[in-house]
């Protein structure tokens, strides 16, 4: 809406009005630009929860510190398997936290009540989808920010190649994209934040942790043939992050040259040529089921707002 007529002096007057009365200050009107949903989740992060987040922070960088000082005394940071115990961990991490916070995402305007509102203004579904997914996105980058200063601290250091940078990339960026589309489906489709975080959350343990369990467990008992297994656990992110950092860190790994590089995969090693395929593909795939689910939510969005 517009300021109206001598807008300072309106602004004045209230902010006097409001110091003598003890009721708080009054906010100039800001001006929106571009598309609402995401000029409003871009700004939507309270003074509380950005102290709790630079609190727990540094909590948790000096934590990491103190596991790099033990690894450096007893000289482990040269060896590739201390750099996948440290991708697995930050890999949880950026999982955990972007499965939570894309589940709250679209519930937490239905139990605010302010869904039913968005409904009946000239913002489109797309366009409140589009927002959420922004919002997602910008929530979700702190917790996959440990494992990106991991991998350039110790490239700096001559423990990690280059072409760690594509390859958790490629990983980090479909996850995340999948994990959005998934956690606004569930948001489109239950009322509660804690049903909505719990089915993505759900989502993944069944895909990449007891799938892969009962895949296996039925080519052993029916003694079947196992590539279709092994081609199934090379596709979930636990093992492509395993299979690139075996091969991208250590230090007698830093020197070699590309075309000698052999990443051992499930069913097989392949080169790096061919290794940077299987990502590609993996981040297409999941990225378009992601994008699908964030269009489904779109069109399910009018759908139990109460």
């Amino acid at each position: 809406g517009e300021a109206g007529l001598f807008p300072r002096r309106r602004f004045w007057k209230a902010a006097r009005l409001a110091a003598a009365t003890g009721r708080g200050a009054v906010g100039r009107i800001q001006r929106v630009w571009g598309l609402p949903m995401v000029w409003k989740e871009l700004r939507s992060a309270g003074a509380r929860r950005r102290r709790r987040f630079i609190v727990a922070s540094i909590f948790l960088l000096l934590v990491l510190l103190a596991t790099y000082a033990l690894c450096a005394a007893d000289n482990a940071m040269d060896d590739q398997e201390v750099h996948v115990v440290y991708s697995l961990v930050f890999l949880g991490l950026g999982v955990l936290g972007t499965t939570a916070v894309a589940g709250a995402a679209l519930v937490g305007e239905k139990e605010s009540r302010t869904m039913p509102l968005l409904m009946v203004t000239n913002i489109s579904e797309g366009q409140v989808v589009l927002g959420k997914a922004v919002g997602a996105l910008r929530r979700s980058l702190p917790y996959w920010a440990p494992w990106v200063l991991h991998l350039g601290l110790f490239m700096l250091a001559g423990y990690i190649r280059l072409e760690a940078w594509w390859h958790v990339g490629a990983i980090v960026g479909y996850l995340t994209v999948f994990l959005i589309g998934s956690g606004l489906y569930f948001g489109s489709c239950f009322r509660r934040t804690t049903t909505a975080v719990v089915m993505n959350l759900a989502l993944v343990i069944a895909l990449w942790g007891v799938l892969p369990v009962l895949i296996f467990s039925a080519v052993l008992g029916l003694d079947m043939d196992d590539d279709a297994a092994e081609r199934y656990l090379s596709s979930t992110p636990w093992a492509q992050t395993i299979v690139v950092m075996l091969e991208d860190s250590g230090d007698h790994n830093v020197g070699k040259a590309a075309s000698k590089l052999r990443y051992w995969w499930p069913d097989g090693s392949a080169s790096l040529e061919e290794t940077n395929a299987r990502l590609l593909l993996a981040a297409v795939a999941y990225s378009g089921i992601g994008l699908v689910l964030c269009w489904r939510a779109s069109r399910r969005l009018r759908r139990n707002l109460f």
